[in-house]
């Protein structure tokens, strides 16, 4: 007989029961949401047409609205439930990775990159030609001819 209580074990247990009635209680409660907004939409029409708001151009627009955005909501609950399945985990899983892989690719590459790149300089001859000028670490100072120097 065991002394001691597992805790871990006890986690594990309590967070698969968590799992579990989450999966059971979103689709129960997203059934009753679409449920209640048809409902209450259907209500709001019909007490519309009975006070005679519908008889004016603005009271359809306001009802026209209202169920717009009561359908936006339903849609936002839909999407949210969607992501709590294993697929769409799986779906934002595989995003995240590939996002995050590519970042970390373009990162290295710009690091070699950089290392490899050589910084170049180029002068003008006296005959107007471009030269580069090679740095072989024992470089002095660069001549320059005199008409660049008339005020110093």
């Amino acid at each position: 007989m065991q002394d001691q209580i597992d805790y871990k074990a006890v986690q594990r247990r309590v967070e698969a029961q968590m799992k579990e009635r989450k999966n059971t209680a979103r689709p129960v409660l997203l059934t009753f949401s679409l449920c209640a907004l048809v409902i209450f939409t259907l209500i709001g029409w019909l007490v519309a047409g009975e006070a005679g708001i519908l008889q004016s151009s603005g009271g359809i627009v306001a009802m026209v609205v209202f169920t717009l955005a009561s359908l936006a909501s339903a849609f936002f609950q839909l999407a949210m439930y969607s992501l709590d399945t294993k697929s769409g985990e799986a779906a934002m899983r595989e995003q995240l990775v590939t996002r995050e892989l590519s970042e970390a690719l373009l990162k290295l590459g710009a690091e070699e990159e950089a290392e490899t790149k050589r910084k170049r300089a180029m002068r003008l001859t006296e005959d107007g030609e471009l030269v580069e000028i090679v740095d072989d670490g024992n470089m002095e100072e660069v001549e320059r001819p005199d008409r660049y120097l008339r005020n110093t």
